[in-house]
């Protein structure tokens, strides 16, 4: 799981205004990333003049920026995206797993659009790697895989359930066995040594449950867990975490490497996502009826501010405009003017804010019409 899905949170809140924002992919050499500096810079400048800001204030904010994009082009990465957010004395950047667009924004909130799927589309998940002789943990996102240690975890069956257990197991399983009137070997009860070994699975994975506790508490991302078929009911039967779906990736995967259960674990994730996205449109829908849904841009964005809004949908189209917190009503311009806000980030940062749920989404998988629209708490 990057960095930016930890950390998401502290981007949102009250800043400082202006908060600036800076997307830019890297670029494809040291001169390059030199022109860029100059670039963004003049761009930073022009911006912070829209503001009643000092000279001083905006020279110390080119500075903070110049500073940490030096340090950024220490190395070049392909393919990969930084964005730089900067609000008085708070800089923060990011390495990105994916190319941006080239921007340079600034508002009373940062600009987050371009990194809201990394953080609202719930592709962030875990992967459990069961066998009965080891046990991986994975926190993923929709680009990486990341390998957690599970130092209160036992690996393998044996060790969950201890020698002297097993020892007890193995001469109550050999005192059932007898001799026959004819010298043949006989068995007592059915099926003794397999239903020992089923129980002391079931042992294990309730281990391998309570150990990861510390880790779930509190978490709400989907586990997907990766094991062979008959391993999967004795986890479910174990298993305490709420968030596990029905669908495994199945086979052994002990030799699978971390980047390969990622990649197995990929579609899985994705039609999860789809179908939740399916089920909140059709909740759109039924809850019009009541009128507890909208999609107007005027209406949604004072109720996000006032925590009125439980789900927003948005698309990654800017629609600017102001909105004026004393009378609780939005300007909205079809360009951008002096000082103007991008709308739909305005309203998915005040969403987040009072705990809702946001859902960036193509125009035509949205639930009307509509660059933004919401499902309203009342």
């Amino acid at each position: 799981m990057t960095k930016l899905n930890k950390s998401f949170s502290s981007l949102l809140g009250k800043f400082k205004n202006p908060c600036i924002s800076i997307y830019l992919s890297f670029p494809e050499s040291k001169i390059k990333f030199e022109i860029k500096a100059k670039n963004i810079s003049d761009k930073i400048k022009d911006l912070l003049k829209e503001y009643s800001l000092s000279e001083k204030e905006i020279k110390s904010s080119i500075k903070r920026f110049q500073q940490t994009y030096k340090d950024i082009s220490s190395e070049i990465l392909p393919n990969k995206g930084i964005a730089i957010f900067i609000s008085g004395d708070f800089c923060k950047h990011y390495i990105l797993p994916f190319r941006v667009h080239e921007n340079v924004l600034s508002g009373s909130n940062f600009y987050l659009k371009p990194i809201l799927p990394c953080y609202c589309d719930e592709k962030c998940f875990y992967i459990l790697a069961l066998s009965q002789n080891h046990v991986r943990f994975l926190e993923c996102d929709e680009y990486e895989a990341k390998e957690l240690k599970l130092p209160n975890i036992p690996q393998t069956v044996d060790e969950a359930i201890g020698k002297d257990i097993l020892e007890k197991q193995l001469q109550a399983h050999t005192s059932s066995i007898g001799v026959g009137a004819h010298g043949a070997t006989t068995f007592h009860g059915h099926g003794v040594g397999k239903d020992h070994h089923a129980d002391n699975i079931l042992h294990f994975f309730r281990a391998v449950d309570k150990g990861l506790h510390s880790i779930l508490k509190n978490q709400n991302y989907p586990l997907i867990v990766a094991s062979v078929d008959y391993l999967l009911p004795l986890y479910r039967e174990a298993n305490s975490y709420a968030f596990i779906l029905d669908e495994g990736i199945l086979g052994s995967p002990e030799r699978e490497q971390n980047q390969n259960l990622h990649k197995k674990a990929l579609p899985i994730i994705r039609k999860y996502h789809q179908d939740k996205v399916e089920k909140e449109n059709k909740r759109y829908i039924e809850l019009g009826r009541d009128n507890l849904t909208s999609g107007v841009i005027e209406d949604i964005v004072p109720k996000a501010f006032n925590g009125k809004v439980d789900t927003l949908f948005i698309t990654d189209v800017d629609e600017w405009g102001v909105f004026n917190l004393k009378t609780n009503s939005v300007s909205h311009h079809t360009s951008r003017k002096l000082k103007d806000e991008e709308l739909t980030n305005l309203a998915a940062v005040h969403t987040l804010l009072h705990k809702g749920k946001v859902y960036m989404l193509p125009l035509d998988k949205m639930p009307v019409k509509a660059s933004l629209a919401a499902i309203l708490r009342y």
